[in-house]
């Protein structure tokens, strides 16, 4: 998806069901951002980590830019919301998203 067309509210999902969304998870006072990965097979001896962060959401809203949302985060400028939090984008992700058509 290219950064240029998104807008305000606009409902993203990850380009194939292959790929699942994850959120940082640093710590408390620092506002999570928003990365995806490729769903792993899973495996009935080791359980990773990484794994267990991998969100159920199928679908994020669009939110904006720092200007449309006045949050304050030194290297990130779009923001979404993923469930119930608001996260930063990583620039790398938009290369795995597309629009949400409508059917589920």
């Amino acid at each position: 998806m290219k950064v240029s067309e998104l807008e305000t509210g606009m409902l993203l999902e990850c380009v194939s069901d292959e790929w699942a969304f994850v959120l940082s998870e640093h710590s408390a006072t620092v506002k999570p951002w928003l990365m995806i990965t490729k769903r792993r097979r899973k495996s009935l001896y080791r359980q990773s980590i990484y794994d267990q962060r991998i969100r159920e959401e199928k679908f994020i809203i669009y939110l904006g830019t720092k200007k449309d949302t006045n949050i304050d985060m030194q290297w990130c400028d779009k923001f979404v919301l993923i469930g119930n939090q608001i996260a930063g984008v990583d620039p790398a992700v938009w290369r795995n998203l597309r629009m949400h058509n409508g059917n589920c």
